[in-house]
């Protein structure tokens, strides 16, 4: 369908190289770290998604931090918090 896969992204936003984002909003500073994949969310601004982490239809709250490897499925992050493996 024609805007399946939109991506909407705000100034300062970074998608590193080999990361996949795929019908979601990024808010302005927000960083997706090679390997990490974002989906179906929303990611307020300054939250990282690091290296090989993974959102699946969620909200990041500002400055919300995913640790490398971890997953974040149907869930919302509160600001500045971050997500263990």
């Amino acid at each position: 369908a024609p805007g399946d896969g939109m991506v909407l992204t705000a100034q300062g936003t970074r998608v590193h190289e080999g990361a996949t984002v795929r019908r979601s909003c990024l808010g302005a500073g927000v960083v997706v770290e090679r390997g990490a994949t974002v989906r179906d969310s929303v990611l307020l601004p300054g939250a990282v998604v690091s290296e090989g982490a993974s959102v699946l239809r969620s909200i990041l709250g500002e400055n919300a931090r995913v640790a490398a490897g971890a997953s974040v499925i149907e869930a919302t992050v509160a600001d500045g918090h971050e997500v263990p493996v």
